[in-house]
């Protein structure tokens, strides 16, 4: 068999498969829903827009809220942090329950090793970001 012979039943089976690379996976002809586990989107937000920011991160991304990594020095855990349009605020995740979903435009968490690259040292459990539209980033 000639090589040209060979690489036409590759060819072949190559497109044959393609397209079902790049399906969007059962799709209904709606709007299919992309979410990420590092954002959340007014659009995921929907219907519990009237609820408070930490009660919809519970909800939505819990694994954002529990602790990570050593303990303090005094013995203390380290919990997430959260910044408010680029302001970091002391409270730690109970300041989300002073905002409501209707009042975001993103939220996103930041893992430790992104978090410390942009604020510093002190939030090495992690951010979850706030963007309201209020203030800019």
């Amino acid at each position: 068999m000639t090589p040209s012979r060979r690489v036409l039943p590759l060819l072949v089976l190559a497109v044959t498969l393609s397209p079902g690379a790049c399906a969007s996976g059962g799709s209904s002809g709606g709007s299919q829903r992309v979410t990420s586990r590092s954002a959340i989107t007014p659009e995921e937000i929907g219907s519990r827009a009237s609820l408070d920011l930490y009660t919809l991160v519970q909800q939505l991304r819990p694994n954002w809220l529990r602790t990570r990594g050593q303990a303090t020095p005094t013995g203390g855990v380290r919990t997430v942090t959260v910044a408010i349009d680029g302001t970091l605020q002391p409270g730690g995740p109970e300041v989300l329950r002073t905002l409501r979903g209707n009042q975001v435009m993103l939220i996103r968490f930041l893992s430790g090793q992104d978090a410390t690259t942009r604020y510093g040292l002190d939030v090495e459990a992690g951010v979850i970001e706030v963007r309201t539209g209020a203030g800019s980033d």
